[in-house]
Order: structure tokens, then sequence, then C-alpha cells
């Protein structure tokens, strides 16, 4: 279908100065009918009904004819609502100028039907739901999470703690997700178990019941000063805030003592934390909280800014870094050795290191929509997507979206490319964080039911 209209459009471009006399009789007949108003009738209802039809049932599943299709529509409604209300004004602009808008209307004709040849020839078969739980030569698969997004691992290496993500706006809704940990040795997901005290590592203010529902995104955990383990999590429910829990082993077993939150107050929209010994954090603030799918793919194409890094301190609350400012900021890492900051801007296509001290912008790494990033081994590893904004269309309802992704190893001074690792991804969901642990390195994922590792 792309490809005929695609031809259709073309020679209808070629025609337009083929037959410029033909064209021009043509028009002039049409604005001295008696006709025009109810030619501006039809073109408004044809231009309602092509935006109709050109808005997907969620704004996720935009495609290239999406927008032909609706700029087409709008492009009818205007020129009908020209002739039903302003038909002598029409009439002048449409004689005086008529070379200009052939001009125009060529360049038009040719740039929509060359979008949708191009278009023909991507392939966007969907992809089949995967069927049971099998490991392949490429990445070995633990089943039975539910979008593992962000993982951490427990400081005897025993296991990791997942943050079973629940969905962020625009691209779904806020659900409930939790936190599940994974048995290292037994390869078996486990529960863990939380208990609950009072605000002491939060801001005094935020509260939470056992009963509240939690949504977790990114993920921290640090050794304080005191030497209590604090594990940070982004959460979008029951409001915005970072709840704040202290991770200890008690008769053989790992459990988290809830020890505060933080909350936002619904003015900042976080993907991810990393915290400091102090129990202070920086967060990523993505986008305002009311940010539409609309903006979202402008975002996509033009990479404006949309958020920035926000640092919290018990004493003096938030502090935005505007100096961090981009687009989609999503997974940061601090460096507390040498006091930088390095962040993902997942629309903006870059990795940015920052020195907090001096406020200075170090260095870029360039590569496609980066998700979350570590700081390991001395390298930070960076996880990317190697697809587009409408390649996601071809997953449907699928539970695991199995496209391509990379990881990349960069120099932890320079951002300097180290290593790549690009996966096909067939067997699991697009990744979104790399963590090593011993010979094994561990992938989670935004859309899957399970958690992926490779052998180095």
């Amino acid at each position: 279908m792309e490809l005929i209209f695609g031809v259709l459009l073309i020679a209808l471009g070629v025609s337009l100065p083929l037959f410029y006399k033909f064209w021009h009789k043509t028009v002039i007949r049409t604005l001295a009918s008696n006709y025009l108003k109810m030619l501006g009738l039809f073109g408004v209802i044809i231009g309602g009904i092509f935006l109709y039809f050109g808005i997907p049932e969620s704004p996720i599943y935009y495609q290239p004819w999406n927008y032909i299709v609706i700029l087409i529509g709008i492009l009818s409604i205007f020129r009908g609502l020209l002739f039903l209300f302003f038909s002598d004004w029409a009439k002048t602009i449409a004689l005086d100028h008529f070379k200009k808008f052939m001009i125009f209307g060529t360049l038009f004709l040719f740039a929509i039907g060359t979008v949708l040849l191009l278009e023909s020839a991507r392939d966007k078969t969907p992809f089949e739901p995967l069927v049971g739980c099998e490991s392949n030569d490429e990445i070995q698969v633990v089943c039975g999470f539910k979008n593992p997004e962000d993982l951490v691992i427990i400081p005897d290496g025993s296991g990791l703690i997942v943050s079973e993500y629940g969905g962020q706006k625009p691209i779904q809704e806020e659900g409930v997700g939790k936190i599940s940990l994974l048995n290292l040795k037994t390869l078996k997901k486990e529960k863990i178990d939380i208990l609950y005290s009072s605000n002491e590592w939060g801001d005094g203010k935020c509260l939470r019941k056992d009963s509240d529902l939690i949504g977790p995104h990114g993920i921290d955990l640090i050794k304080r000063k005191d030497g209590q383990y604090q594990l940070a999590v982004v959460s979008h429910l029951p409001d915005e805030r970072i709840e704040m829990y202290k991770l200890f082993k008690e008769d053989q077993t790992w459990n988290l003592e809830w020890k505060g939150c933080v909350s936002t107050e619904n003015k900042y929209y976080l993907n991810d934390v990393s915290l400091t010994d102090s129990g202070s954090f920086y967060a990523t603030h993505m986008f305002p909280r009311n940010f539409s799918m609309e903006k979202w793919i402008l975002a996509y194409y033009f990479k404006f800014n949309t958020g920035f890094v926000i640092k919290w301190e018990k004493k003096n609350g938030f502090t935005e870094l505007r100096y961090t400012s981009g687009a989609y900021p999503n997974g940061l890492s601090y460096d507390p050795e040498k006091n930088y900051l390095a962040v993902n801007y997942n629309l903006g296509d870059s990795t940015s290191l920052y020195d907090l001290e001096s406020k200075q912008h170090l260095a870029t790494y360039k590569t496609n929509s980066p998700d979350n990033i570590v700081l390991q081994d001395n390298d930070y590893w960076v996880v990317s997507h190697d697809s587009n904004i409408y390649d996601y269309a071809r997953c449907g309802l699928n539970e695991n979206c199995t496209l391509p992704w990379s990881i990349s190893v960069l120099n932890r001074n320079t951002l300097d490319l180290k290593n790549k690792i690009s996966f096909k991804n067939t067997n699991m969901g697009p990744g979104t964080v790399a963590l090593i642990e011993n010979e094994r390195v561990w992938l989670g994922s935004f859309r899957s039911n399970r958690l992926g590792y490779i052998t180095q």
C-alpha cells in the first residue's frame, strides 16, 4: 500500500510541471465555479476522515504514514475552511501566486512520496510472541520476572535485587511493580521481606504504609559511612518519590527495612537514582509529568531539552542541576572518587560526563537511545537500543519485545569506547542494564518476563 501511494504521489508531483497549462486551466475553472463552497465543505469532510484514520489508537504506534495522512487531513481542512469562509481572498491568492503553489506542490508530493517509498522497504513484520523459556547461544535467560528494568548486586554476591518496573507515562500507564530477589546460586526468583520503621533516611514528611502500592523504576545500592547498606528506589506510586531501604542480613537471609522516602510532591518525574555514602542522591528528572506522547515524538526528532538532573540532601532538599539539561535524561551514575556524574540522554542519543565541582561538561559519547549506565570494573557500561521509534509497533502486545540492543563499555575519564557488545536479541526484551557478577554479565529489560546473562 505504501509503495503504491508513494509511486502515485511522485507521479502526481511530476505531472504538475509537465502539464502546467492543464492544471492552470483546471484551477481557474474551479475557482470560477458556483460550487466553491461545496468543494470547501467536501475538503473539510475529507480532511476529517483522514485525521480519523491517521491518528492511531495509541500514540506509541505512530508510523510515518500516520504523519502523512494527518498532514494531508490538516491541509484539506485548512483549504476547505478558506473556500467556505474566505472564498474571494482564496481566489485572489491562488491566481496571483499560482506558480509558487505549483512549485510547493511538486516538492511536497515528491517529499511525501519518497518517504512512503522508503517506508515500504522497511521491515514491519510483527514479532512472534516468545513461547517457553529458552536460552540460546547469544543470551542465557532466567524467567519468572515482570519487566526487570534495573538490577543491583547484594554485598556478599549471593543475589541480585531486581526492580520489576510497572511503567511510566507517556509510553504506558503507571502500573504496580515490585522489588524482588534473584538467588544467584539456584537462579530462582525469591521474595524479599520488607519491614517498616520510621522515616529516618528520607525527608521526614513522606509516608508509606505496608498496603501502599509501589511502581519501581531505577534503583541503587551503596554502603553508607555508618556501615549500613542503603537501597534507593525510584517509585511512581503512590506518588512520585524515592523510597529508602536498609538492606540487612538476618539468619542467612537478606531483608529490607523501610527507612523513609523523599517525595517530589509531583514536581519532578524521575527515572534513575545514584546514591552518595552520606545518604543524599542524584536523580534524573525526565520531563514534566504531563508530557504528552506527541511532545515525546517531537523531542525524538528535534532533541530539545526536556529534563535535567536533580540533587537531594537531607538538609537542603532538592537542587536542580540545570547545566545537565538534555533530551530525556535516563540512567545516571555518580563517581564518588572523582566527583563526576555520567548521564544518559535517551532522546538525545548521547552519554555525557560532568565534573560536579566545576559544573563543566567533560565528554560525550554518541549512541542511539541509551538507557541505564553503571560504573563497574573502572569503566562505564552503557546499554542502548539499536532500533527506532517505529520498530516498537512490531512488538504489538507481546510480553517480550525482541528488538536489538547493545552494551558500550566506556573509559571512566573520557567516555572513549573500549568495547561494544551487540545483541540480535531473539529471546528476551530490549536491554536496559548490564551488571557484572564474577564471570557473568546480567541483563535487565523494561519489557520482558525474564532476565538474561552472558559469560565474559
